[in-house]
């Protein structure tokens, strides 16, 4: 039996804390749980028990309480997407999310490798525009365009100006209707691939029952808020075969057939917010929107359409998930509070909580406006 320690001499609380655990009876297991934290720098505390019977016997398999640990209780990895909360995690968050969209799109991971020769279009869906903000035209790869003229107000701006996605006229810009299509996208993405399975259905020319039964269409999508503070999309869209990825899609199933649904689907996809403080408005889609095919490696395309390497996709998409969860937390900034107040906490509850959805009669058979969709999904149906 150990003896108890005398740590009156030691004068902070933390190092006297830190003493008595590694003194305690089983400072092994102590060890294994910061171990299995891989560095987590916000653990969760959980306290509780499990117990697991065999249903047929009658009999207590496996119980386990967390008072029997040596700090009573039981520390798991927070799982945070942001670097500026977990680090780790969010590392962990990115290699996870990288090696997610690969399998989608190459194989592996109990993926069939078949899916590379699947029809893939790679597809950005933009907000529309409240109105004129200060820009800086870059290039694709995010160098500033030669030739380019510079912004509406006469400046050419640093990649790092404060202004940049700042409205140009704070008294005109539509805070409202920004506040609106950040708060909704979400439902208006549900509301696309339902139009984009009608519509395919209709460009094949059977219906929609017929077109589940011989064809899968599958999403990966991010949201990614733009310097304006607004939300866009960019999504990996491909087709499978009744079975899923282990089957391939029909022959008629082509990258052709899912770039011409694209723009109908847009087009049609439409939300509307009706509450007392605003009446009714229309969360649509914006007018720039781009479909590129995502091409095997290797793969020899013979038309003009811009070619997309799976590992070039799937770092991009990596990359912009976990830039996206950083960006989280930044709403939409607005114009400097020395010229307009922006919307505050208040303001976005109002709007958000006290509207709700009806659908737009664009077509005989609306979808279902309460499906859930989440801002992250991967390769779901």
């Amino acid at each position: 039996m150990r003896r108890p320690l005398d740590l009156r001499h030691v004068i902070s609380p933390g190092l006297r804390d830190l003493i008595e655990l590694a003194n305690t009876h089983d400072f092994d297991r102590v060890q294994q749980q910061v171990r299995d934290l891989r560095g987590c720098t916000s653990p969760v505390n959980l306290h509780g028990f499990t117990i697991t019977t065999d249903q047929t016997a009658k009999e207590v398999v496996r119980s386990y309480r967390s008072e029997d640990e040596p700090s009573g209780r039981l520390l798991t990895t927070c799982g945070n997407r942001r670097s500026s909360r977990c680090p780790a995690c969010s590392r962990v968050y990115a290699a996870d999310t990288y090696h997610l969209i690969k399998a989608g799109l190459s194989g592996g991971r109990n993926v069939a490798e078949t899916v590379r020769d699947h029809p893939r279009a790679f597809v950005t869906l933009t907000a529309p525009s409240s109105g004129p903000v200060h820009n800086r035209p870059t290039t694709g790869a995010g160098k500033p365009r030669p030739f380019a003229r510079p912004c509406a107000c006469g400046d050419t701006h640093a990649e790092d100006a404060p202004e940049l996605g700042t409205p140009l006229n704070p008294a005109t810009y539509d805070y409202t209707g920004a506040v609106l299509w950040n708060a909704h996208a979400g439902q208006l993405w549900a509301r696309f691939t339902t139009y984009l399975r009608r519509v395919l259905a209709k460009h094949f020319g059977m219906t929609q029952k017929a077109l589940n039964q011989s064809l899968r269409v599958s999403f990966a999508k991010v949201a990614e808020y733009q310097k304006r503070g607004l939300v866009h999309f960019q999504a990996v869209i491909r087709f499978d075969g009744p079975d899923g990825h282990t089957s391939p899609p029909p022959a008629w199933a082509t990258f052709d057939a899912l770039s011409a649904a694209v723009s109908p689907a847009v087009k049609s996809a439409r939300l509307t917010i009706a509450s007392d403080a605003i009446g009714e408005r229309v969360i649509a889609w914006g007018g720039r929107y781009k479909v590129d095919p995502i091409t095997a490696l290797g793969e020899r395309r013979t038309h003009r359409r811009a070619r997309c390497r799976v590992n070039r996709r799937q770092g991009h998409r990596a990359r912009r998930q976990v830039r996206h969860q950083e960006r989280r937390r930044h709403r939409h900034r607005g114009p400097h509070p020395d010229v307009v107040p922006v919307p505050n906490a208040a303001t976005y509850a109002a709007l958000t909580a006290s509207t709700t959805c009806a659908p737009t009669a664009t077509a005989p058979d609306r979808p279902n406006p309460s499906r859930p969709c989440p801002y992250s999904s991967m390769y779901g149906r």
